[in-house]
């Protein structure tokens, strides 16, 4: 739906593409909560609908946030004797 267009459940080509902005996107699980821009597409005919990541670049970062944040609670973790 996202390359071509085309519904993958009805085939039909009449989808609507709608991005999300400020604040509404895609929470990460990790603290403190970042978002992440999201389009939306959706169909008008059957309903159907898909949410993508706009730039994927910001997968990455989100995965390198994670894994440091990760890293230092485990360091705080080891400090207080947990």
């Amino acid at each position: 739906m996202k390359n071509n267009r085309i519904c993958p459940k009805c085939r039909s080509q009449e989808i609507l593409v709608t991005k999300r902005s400020g604040g509404a996107g895609l929470m990460l699980p990790v603290w403190p909560y970042k978002t992440i821009p999201t389009i939306v597409l959706a169909c008008t005919s059957c309903g159907y609908c898909e949410e993508w990541i706009q730039d994927t670049n910001q997968l990455k970062n989100a995965r390198d946030y994670k894994k440091t944040y990760r890293e230092k609670l485990m360091a705080y973790r080891q400090k207080i004797g947990l």
